[in-house]
């Protein structure tokens, strides 16, 4: 029932967002509205304010704002001809198509503002993680587990605190009060200079050692499971969020970015014990290396008591460096959520959710463009089910992250929206684009037909997510 109601929630809110931006924009230009519909016809129930019919539709997979004039080949009367759609400009008509996914993107930096000053962040504390051998900070002395309580004499109490120092630093020195995390100087208080990291030698790949902007620092995450991605291996074997990753393989983990690079090499592992060419693991057909025959084992602590857990890990497409496809083997969880919270100021709560939704936006560009050119494989795509499952699983954990996750999903629609297929709000667009520059719209036959492949499109793309889905649930 959590699952139902968070995505009827979710879809509802973002819905309404984005209709809402093309009906004020057509009021604000001076076109009629007929009728504002969360979800498609038949008509379900609502009410009529004027000449606007606002309801809700039996077919919840969108919305849709009718205005007057907007149906190619509509006859018009001419007493509503200065409120038609179709006898605005074409700014005036853009700007209307626009405003939907202008609202979602808006929407989306409002959510991530109240997030920042209103809510409060998710941030963790200044313990540090691992630091790396020929690092800056392993030079200066910084340790495993040390705690940064000020730096150049300024108190930090988060990573966010922290980061900001960094970034603020540039290339000076920077001078960390610490209390010593471990060892036998545990619980001393101690003062480190930590000198900038050199500079990349030209054509050499920066990374901990050269170029980088932390000196060495990272976060202590904890080795607990977070969230668990539906039907992936750790789902499939029972693993519940809360535990604690003790070994992998009979590796010990210290920290949960240990945890990575460990699953991703388990079956490297495997194949030099067995003797194994590691080419075999490029071919999931061939018939000597059965991956089913050596699952991993993960030994947790659960409520005080250890237990070891076997599964497959699979191959997972992402995105490689320079555009490489590369499928590490991985098995769906997360990081746990940060412990502490940080509030900003309207300023830097502003700034934060400026960047936060434009990272976002380009961060979901490129996905898109991974997609297109084969770099992430089209399985990874998630329809309605996949979608309604997530808000249910981010519901459990809060409705904070679940409103996150919504700004998230408003992105994805707004950006969806912009592409350039017939009957998205990127193909009307388009429309326009050609309109302005041959000074005269684009010929009725060929707009009908255009949308005839768009509308081919939706529901090939409709039934493929679907399918998608439906594979997911069955594994």
């Amino acid at each position: 029932m959590t699952t139902i109601i968070a995505a009827i929630i979710v879809l509802g809110v973002l819905i309404f967002v984005h209709e809402l931006g093309h009906f004020l924009a057509a009021k604000a230009t001076g076109v009629g509205v007929t009728r504002f519909s969360l979800g498609f016809p038949p008509r379900l129930a609502g009410v009529k304010l004027g000449e606007t019919d606002y309801c809700i539709g039996w077919i919840p997979l969108g919305g849709y704002v009718k205005m007057v004039g907007d149906a190619p080949g509509e006859e018009i009367d001419p007493a509503d001809r200065p409120r038609s759609f179709s006898h605005k400009s074409v700014w005036r008509r853009t700007l209307i198509v626009v405003a939907g996914p202008a609202a979602n993107f808006l929407f989306a930096v409002v959510v991530f503002f109240l997030a920042a000053s209103v809510f409060g962040l998710q941030v963790y504390d200044t313990t540090l993680g691992v630091i790396e051998p020929n690092t800056s900070a392993y030079r200066a002395g910084v340790r495993f587990q040390d705690k940064v309580i000020a730096v150049d004499g300024r108190a930090v109490r988060t990573w966010y605190d922290l980061s900001q120092r960094l970034e603020a630093a540039g290339k000076r020195p920077l001078r960390l009060t610490l209390i010593r995390g471990q060892g036998p100087e545990r619980g001393r208080k101690m003062t480190v200079v930590v000198p900038p990291a050199p500079a990349p030698r030209p054509g050499a790949r920066s990374g901990p050692r050269t170029g980088d902007p932390w000196r060495g620092l990272l976060p202590f995450i904890p080795p607990r499971v977070g969230a668990i991605s539906i039907g992936k291996p750790a789902d499939r074997a029972n693993i519940k969020t809360g535990d604690l990753i003790v070994a992998v393989d009979g590796h010990p983990v210290r920290q949960f970015r240990d945890v990575v690079p460990l699953v991703r090499g388990h079956y490297q592992r495997v194949a030099l014990r067995q003797s194994f060419w590691l080419s075999v693991l490029d071919d999931p057909f061939n018939p000597s290396f059965n991956l089913a025959q050596f699952p991993l084992r993960l030994t947790l602590s659960r409520r005080g008591r250890v237990i070891d857990v076997y599964l497959v890990p699979e191959k997972t497409a992402l995105p490689g460096e320079g555009w490489r496809p590369e499928k590490p083997f991985l098995i769906g969880v997360q990081a746990p959520d940060q412990p502490l919270r940080q509030w900003l100021g309207p300023i830097d709560g502003a700034v934060y959710a400026l960047e936060r939704t434009w990272s976002l936006m380009t961060l979901i560009v490129r996905v898109v463009g991974w997609l297109i050119s084969g770099q992430v494989s089209l399985s990874q795509m998630a329809g309605p089910v996949g979608i309604v499952q997530q808000a249910g699983q981010v519901a459990r954990t809060g409705v904070v992250p679940l409103i996150m996750f919504a700004a998230f999903l408003s992105i994805n629609l707004g950006i969806l929206n912009l592409l350039p297929i017939p009957l998205f709000d990127g193909g009307h667009v388009v429309f326009f684009l050609i309109e302005a520059v041959r000074r005269k719209p684009v010929s009725l036959k060929a707009r009908q037909v255009a949308q005839q492949f768009g509308l081919a499109f939706i529901i090939l793309l409709m039934a493929f997510v679907f399918s998608n889905d439906i594979i997911r649930m069955l594994r």
